[in-house]
């Protein structure tokens, strides 16, 4: 399979992933609704827990694609631009514009956070493994009180503040799309299968429960379904856009273009940073439940791109 295939598999799968699991919370939800009280405890649980350890085998993948896949490519792609210019300056560039893309990740949450938080209306928090987004509606999901706050999925209740219009769940929208098209833009600008299929992988988990997280939240804001399935189709096409975006520039056969390149490709290492260490193993780890669990499940992940990255280099 050559690079083009793979990302154009990628994005065909990626698409259908998070539409899924962004539509799942409608009929999961619905059917929770009617359930027992001591069913819906124990599925809840295992949920949890499931999902938990998934996101941190996701954050395994991401460690091991950003460090042994995304910025040694991003270090070679510089070193060969700045060689063709006869300007090697002792400088890690690479280094210094992954973290660029790192702040503008952290610069992108702190500016939608700042934008929910002149929302006026009733609000609830979505917690998802610790990272809350907040949004309207009344109402508590899936936990009950005496269980661990490293839930993957707890509303709170919040008492109404007025009746005008709230723009927090938009802003929900908004600050996830921008990181996904980001994340879209590092298989798109990758010019090895190995690598693009790599990032496949750690994406294609983390945005699958990151979309049925903001799924929950569309429901329980009481959006109407029409609406709900429209806001999925959107979210669920920004990393599809991402890896369009990126081949486009890929495609550009010029010094410019390479540098554009290149740079954008930094910059998304500095999304899989921020996606690592901030909205992974950073909220994970904030409870205390099953540490041990968890370090092994990200241990897993980082394990398996190691090994596949040896092996693919060394014997394909």
């Amino acid at each position: 399979m050559d690079p083009t295939g793979a990302k154009l598999v990628s994005l065909t799968a990626v698409l259908i992933g998070k539409l899924v699991f962004n539509l799942l919370p409608l009929k999961c939800m619905s059917r929770r609704s009617s359930g027992g009280d001591s069913e819906h405890t124990s599925s809840a649980g295992h949920h949890g827990r499931t999902v938990t350890f998934l996101n941190c085998f996701a954050g395994g993948v991401f460690l091991g694609t950003c460090f042994l896949g995304l910025l040694p490519t991003v270090r070679k792609k510089m070193s060969l631009l700045l060689e063709a210019r006869n300007f090697n300056p002792d400088y890690p560039v690479a280094e210094c514009v992954s973290v660029m893309g790192l702040l503008l990740s952290i610069l992108v949450e702190q500016f939608v956070m700042t934008w929910r938080s002149y929302g006026q209306s009733t609000v609830f928090e979505l917690s998802f493994h610790g990272h809350s987004h907040s949004t309207e509606e009344e109402g508590i999901l899936e936990k009950p009180r005496n269980k661990s706050p490293s839930s993957p999925l707890q509303i709170q209740r919040h008492k109404p503040d007025g009746d005008s219009f709230s723009i927090r769940p938009y802003a929900l929208l908004l600050g996830l799309s921008v990181h996904s098209v980001f994340e879209g833009l590092a298989i798109g600008l990758q010019d090895n299968v190995t690598l693009v299929l790599k990032i496949f992988a750690g994406i294609e988990i983390h945005e699958c429960l990151v979309a049925f997280a903001l799924g929950v939240n569309l429901v329980k804001h009481g959006m109407a379904t029409k609406t709900i399935i429209k806001v999925a189709i959107l979210f669920s096409s920004m990393i599809p856009l991402g890896i369009v975006i990126g081949m486009g520039v890929q495609s550009i056969k010029s010094f410019g273009g390479e540098v554009l390149g290149a740079v954008l490709q930094g910059f998304a290492g500095g999304t899989f940073l921020y996606v690592t260490f901030l909205e992974v193993l950073g909220q994970e780890f904030n409870s205390r439940d099953r540490k041990v669990a968890k370090v092994l499940f990200v241990a897993t992940g980082f394990l398996l791109i190691s090994i596949l990255t040896y092996f693919l280099k060394n014997h394909v």
